[in-house]
């Protein structure tokens, strides 16, 4: 067998159980991994790399991400690949591109949608399809959305679900996962996943546990009632035995100081009663969601002719304000100063000022501009983006010190050009994973480098049974990042944040290079990785 890459003289970081890096070979053909081995081994390859001074590891796996819609207007994923990322799990959050049973409905539920995306399928699989024909560069797999499912069945209303409309979730959350989809994830803070009730969710649970496949969960809150948001998810493993994961544990402005610790204990509990749970974080302060998310739940329940009408000055506009309850803690304190408008198609200069910026600059108050900004966008409103500075970095680096804690962007792939260029969605989206190596790996020295690539690699392999990836070895997929630890750095700021971050040199992904000397090829190798193939 004719070898395509040989990859020498690299610190390769090969698999769990590994010490250090050790100086080896790693051997390519085709799309698989020939051999790794120790020592700097000649053989005939059709290309010798040099990696020496590098770092030589699987390629990294983000397993929370948004991407599922930007894909199909551009699927370059330059802000990952960049970073060394060669896999990705989308549908996050209880959003996902499938099933569709009203595509105009489901248009203004899901994240990072462009203009001219056209929503042609309708079931899981013909979703997955179209994605694999935008040929992406890198590996994507897809949760199904419970959030999505139930838009399928009730709309957008907020009843619980009847007997006959948990039969039809079922039969979507099924045929979603025979089709491919890699597990079932929630959205229990944003419509209309926050309208299930516990029963609905069990059962949503119990059709994971069927499968055997993840259920995630993006809790109710993180603030005001951390454990009960928390504590749900819990009960909901514990009772239908599902492996869940819980989605950016990272407690959230507002909840009590140490809530990081508790949680932990709680997961602690759980796992002791015979509960299979994983849990991740944003290794980033500031977070993203929509700005319409702050609005009270009944008003989301609206036709968007209704709901504009609300948000225009005058007497109704006031009504909106009345949420006792908004999906942010920072809002009902008031802090406009620690909200940052993100994404904006109307007033793209705003992008990257806080709320008490806008509000001075329009001469208007922090309310009446979040209701402005909302109009202007007009029929898009949905697609209004902020972050918030809502985790604290004392309970972020108690969660990173936790050796099961894996590591996540919650982005979306974007580009510095192309069709996603202006698309902004998570401020980490060039830099969570370079991040992470240069903070707490290099700077602080907080984890080894072999504990950090294995948070990134064969952890989520195996939490998400990714088959023969994650690690190196022989047969496995040559998913790759080769990179210089002492060169890792971010570029990019809250205020521009679409520049990528510098220090990796090579990507493989299924064996093809897609950079090479820290510059993107044109291949385009990425598999759509189905459930059960």
């Amino acid at each position: 067998m004719m070898i395509d890459y040989l990859l020498v003289g690299g610190q390769v970081v090969a698999s769990e159980g590994q010490a250090e890096p050790f100086v080896g070979t790693v051997a390519i053909a085709g799309e698989r991994i020939v051999w790794v081995q120790q020592g700097i081994v000649d053989a005939p390859a059709r290309q010798r790399i040099d990696c020496s001074g590098l770092i030589v590891a699987p390629g990294f796996i983000d397993i929370h991400t948004h991407s599922d819609a930007a894909f199909l207007k551009d699927s370059g994923g330059q802000s990952q690949i960049t970073q060394g990322v060669t896999t990705e799990i989308a549908g996050n959050c209880g959003h996902s591109c499938a099933p569709c049973a009203d595509p105009i409905l489901l248009r203004k539920h899901l994240l990072a949608v462009q203009d001219s995306t056209e929503i042609t399928w309708r079931t899981f699989a013909e979703y997955l399809d179209v994605l694999q024909a935008t040929r992406p560069v890198l590996n994507v797999a897809s949760y199904v959305g419970h959030g999505t499912v139930r838009l399928a069945v009730k709309g957008t209303a907020s009843s619980a679900a009847g007997a006959d409309e948990l039969s039809a979730m079922g039969k979507y959350l099924r045929q979603a996962l025979d089709d491919g989809a890699i597990g079932i994830s929630t959205g229990l803070e944003y419509a209309p996943g926050m309208h299930a009730t516990a029963v609905e969710l069990l059962e949503a649970g119990a059709i994971a546990a069927e499968f055997d496949v993840v259920y995630a969960s993006h809790v109710r809150n993180r603030d005001w009632l951390v454990e009960m948001g928390v504590g749900e998810a819990l009960g909901i493993a514990r009772t239908t035995r599902s492996k869940l994961q819980l989605s950016h544990i990272a407690p959230k402005y507002g909840a009590p100081q140490g809530a990081a610790d508790r949680l932990l204990e709680m997961v602690r509990w759980a796992r002791k009663d015979g509960a299979d749970v994983g849990f991740d974080v944003i290794p980033d302060e500031w977070g993203p969601t929509k700005v319409i998310a702050s609005l009270p739940t009944w008003a989301l329940e609206l036709p968007s002719d209704e709901l504009r009408s609300l948000l225009r000055p005058g007497p109704s506009r006031a009504r909106l304000q009345e949420n006792a309850f908004p999906n942010w803690k920072l809002l009902a304190d008031h802090r406009w100063d620690l909200l940052v408008l993100y994404h904006c198609g109307a007033n793209p200069s705003y992008m990257g000022k806080t709320i008490q910026q806008i509000a001075v600059e329009r001469q208007s108050t922090p309310w009446d501009c979040i209701c402005d900004l909302l109009l202007e966008e007009g029929a898009e409103m949905s697609r209004l983006m902020w972050c918030g500075r809502v985790s604290s970095q004392a309970d972020i680096d108690t969660l990173i010190r936790q050796p099961d804690c894996m590591v996540i962007s919650d982005g979306v792939s974007v580009s510095e050009v192309g069709a996603l260029k202006d698309l902004r969605f998570s401020p980490i989206a060039f830099s969570w994973a370079a991040s992470f190596l240069q903070k707490y790996v290099r700077d602080q020295r907080v984890l080894g480098i072999v504990e950090a690539v294995g948070r990134l690699t064969w952890t989520p392999a195996r939490r998400f049974q990714l088959e023969h990836r994650g690690e190196l070895r022989a047969g496995y997929y040559a998913d790759l990042a080769v990179f210089d630890l002492d060169r890792i750095h971010c570029h990019s700021t809250l205020e521009n944040p679409n520049v990528k971050s510098t220090g990796v040199t090579h990507v493989f992904v299924n064996g093809t290079a897609v950079m090479r000397d820290a510059s993107l090829t044109e291949a385009r190798p990425g598999k759509v990785l189905r459930r059960g193939t």
